[in-house]
């Protein structure tokens, strides 16, 4: 079986989606209309590695992980996780950084990589 780094990319950035799909739910009902409004175009921004982001999208992901530490966190993992697809290391440094990577999302806590933990431990 091959995986692609996109596909890979996919699975795990779907936690970051569902958790953001949830926390902005949560968000428009605790905000007021002005604030939740800050938070247009999160979704982009939340979905950007970070050298690419504008300074809006900066604002945006700071106003929103005053909100959400948990979507902060969540996040962070995502694009430590990217950042180890990115490097161009070998087979073993890769799995060695890659096994590092799976221990600190299970140690956080969050349940938000459950799935694509999962998956990846099957194969």
């Amino acid at each position: 079986m091959i995986a692609d780094r996109f596909h890979v990319a996919k699975l795990y950035k779907a936690g970051l989606d569902k958790l953001r799909k949830k926390e902005m739910k949560r968000l428009k009902d605790e905000l007021s209309d002005e604030e939740y409004k800050k938070l247009k175009g999160v979704m982009r921004a939340l979905r950007r590695k970070p050298k690419k982001l504008n300074d809006e999208q900066r604002e945006i992901l700071k106003i929103l992980f005053e909100y959400s530490s948990v979507l902060e966190q969540v996040y962070e993992l995502c694009n430590d996780l990217n950042s180890i697809c990115e490097k161009n290391v070998s087979k073993a440094g890769a799995e060695g950084k890659f096994k590092a990577w799976m221990l600190k999302a299970q140690i956080s806590g969050l349940n938000s990589f459950n799935s694509f933990l999962l998956v990846t431990k099957q194969k």
